[in-house]
């Protein structure tokens, strides 16, 4: 994934940091992770 490599090292080190986390939490529970590092979309 270039797009989301080039995206994620334009960031600073803290947010890398910060979205590494949510993005492990995100792959250790899934869907049911919850607010505030998840939610549904229903409109757009």
């Amino acid at each position: 994934m270039p797009e989301f490599e080039e995206w994620h090292t334009s960031l600073t080190n803290d947010e890398q940091d910060a979205l590494d986390v949510r993005l492990e939490l995100l792959s250790l529970r899934g869907p049911v992770l919850g607010r505030p590092y998840v939610d549904r979309v229903t409109t757009t």
